[in-house]
């Protein structure tokens, strides 16, 4: 068996029943997914851009890893646009290494970072909890739980990606890199369970806010009454004296 370092497989499905005919041309799924794949990378990035100015750090990065998902959509429709990936001018050395581990990090890291986003919709609904202005200590704690879920999560799952790790890395017509896994139960902890366990995180507090009695009873059902108080104005003074 040779070196994990050389190793990559390039799958090939025939698209005639023609032997030795090759595909040349760009299948219509792989134009199709290339121009959505685009779009939707344009479309991403003014919110991603307003979400760092604004130091949404999770919802910052939900974004970012969705344009780098469609961005490398783009990328694989438009260099393995057909079938015929053994004869393609590009083996993917170097882009499918760095794109599979982030397809990997990717099954975390999007329910990871919907959790941040939850977990703050959570508090702000949260009556119990709520205040007007967080201290420094609680942003901290913001930031560092955002981080940790959004980055530090998914770069652990590109770490026990190497332990499951058969090969470098697969690449299929239009779906392009491709990761690979080890017929094993690690594989399935490692890569199947955290993604399920975030999810079912994340159902639960989508209803937490409007299921929670504890929470809408407290919440008033008619307009906070406001006190405003005209402003006294002192009546004009007349500073001539009579004559």
């Amino acid at each position: 068996m040779p070196p994990m370092s050389h190793l990559h497989l390039q799958l090939q499905f025939p698209s005639s029943n023609m032997p030795g005919m090759r595909t040349t041309g760009a299948y219509p799924q792989a134009v199709l997914l290339a121009i959505l794949s685009a779009i939707a990378v344009l479309i991403n990035l003014p919110p991603l851009f307003w979400h760092v100015k604004n130091r949404n750090i999770a919802a910052a990065l939900l974004v970012g890893w969705l344009v780098i998902n469609n961005f490398f959509n783009f990328l694989n429709a438009t260099i393995w646009p057909n079938d015929n990936t053994t004869h393609n001018f590009y083996d993917g050395v170097g882009l499918c290494d760095i794109e599979v581990k982030i397809m990997v990090a990717r099954s975390t890291a999007l329910p990871a970072t919907t959790f941040c986003i939850l977990k703050s919709l959570a508090d702000v609904m949260n009556t119990n909890k709520l205040s007007l202005a967080k201290s420094k200590a609680q942003r901290v704690r913001a930031m560092a739980l955002d981080l940790g879920f959004g980055l530090g999560l998914p770069a652990i799952t590109m770490i026990l990606h190497y332990i499951i790790q058969p090969w470098r890395y697969a690449i299929v017509g239009i779906s392009g890199c491709q990761p690979g896994f080890y017929e094993h139960p690690l594989s399935i902890i490692f890569m199947v369970v955290p993604p399920i366990l975030l999810t079912v995180a994340d159902v639960y507090l989508s209803g937490t806010c409007p299921l929670d009695p504890n929470t809408s009873r407290h919440i008033p059902s008619h307009p906070i009454p406001v006190h405003l108080y005209p402003i006294q104005k002192k009546p004009p003074t007349n500073n001539l004296q009579p004559s």
